[in-house]
């Protein structure tokens, strides 16, 4: 196990202050001038920057864990989309 492995496994299991994870990714997204209804997911590949500086952001404020932008990116919640045809097929 890596020593940044073994610090982290220290911090969840030891420390006595809360995590802080990071938050609403489709908020940001939409903030950002991203449409509502758009596939936020598909911005991974389409706008990677986007989504990457908002992940720093969330870093930058104090954010020890980030989550995927993957929501709903599961292959029955996309099967027959658009995107999954354009980018997975």
């Amino acid at each position: 196990m890596k020593k940044e492995e073994r610090k982290f496994i220290r911090r969840l299991t030891q420390s006595e202050k809360p995590i802080i994870f990071d938050g609403a990714m489709g908020t940001l997204l939409h903030e950002h001038g991203v449409d509502i209804d758009e596939c936020f997911d598909e911005l991974n590949l389409l706008d990677p920057a986007a989504v990457g500086e908002i992940h720093r952001n969330y870093i930058a404020a104090g954010a020890e864990v980030i989550k995927t932008n993957t929501l709903a990116q599961t292959e029955p919640s996309s099967s027959g989309t658009a995107w999954m045809t354009r980018w997975m097929w």
